[in-house]
């Protein structure tokens, strides 16, 4: 399993196409962001696409746009499984696209093949959040109840930090980078990307 750095430790790391240390720039033609929800994926999505003049993807939004229904009604009427199946569809055509900033959802690591498909795609960005940060975010996000169905029978705290502990190793295994977002803003978030992205120059 690779074990990516905190950004506040060390910003480059290895890419995980191999030959990108050494001061060689890791740069590709896309950038994956994955991480827990409320980590910021979306919002340092679409200024990190604006900053590179790159096209921009949310999965979930296309998963919506797709099924034309909302995560929460698939979830209803398919559970879990279907939902997951939906996903993975749409992150192998996103895949496809070229200078393009994706935003996956937060459990698509769950699979291996999509995980196997993340580290062939491009540079991988893990964006991450303490539990508390990531339950404030949420309670302030006014789509969290269509978008975000409860997955455990968990609420509130108890069921963040359970998925976290289940997703963490899976998320480290796919990131080149890590960024721990709770006291960064979107735009410096977007800068620490660049940064290792681009080889540090």
């Amino acid at each position: 399993m690779r074990e990516p750095q905190s950004y506040r430790s060390a910003v480059a790391l290895p890419c995980n196409q191999g030959g990108c240390d050494g001061g060689t720039s890791p740069r590709t033609t896309r950038i994956l962001l994955v991480g827990y929800r409320g980590t910021g994926k979306s919002t340092v999505g679409r200024s990190l696409a604006a900053a590179l003049n790159w096209s921009f993807v949310d999965c979930d939004e296309e998963v919506e746009r797709l099924a034309g229904q909302s995560i929460a009604h698939i979830f209803a009427h398919e559970g879990e499984e279907g939902f997951r199946e939906r996903e993975a569809v749409v992150l192998r055509s996103v895949c496809q696209q070229r200078d393009c900033v994706i935003a996956t959802g937060g459990g698509v690591i769950l699979r291996e093949s999509n995980r196997l498909l993340l580290r062939q795609s491009g540079w991988v960005v893990w964006l991450r959040a303490a539990p508390e940060t990531i339950l404030r975010r949420l309670e302030e996000d006014p789509t969290t109840p269509a978008r975000r169905p409860a997955l455990t029978g968990q609420s509130g705290l108890a069921e963040i930090c359970t998925l976290l502990v289940q997703r963490t190793p899976l998320y480290a295994a796919v990131a080149d980078q890590v960024v721990d977002t709770d006291q960064l803003s979107p735009q410096a978030v977007v800068a620490a990307i660049l940064t290792a992205w681009s080889g540090g120059t």
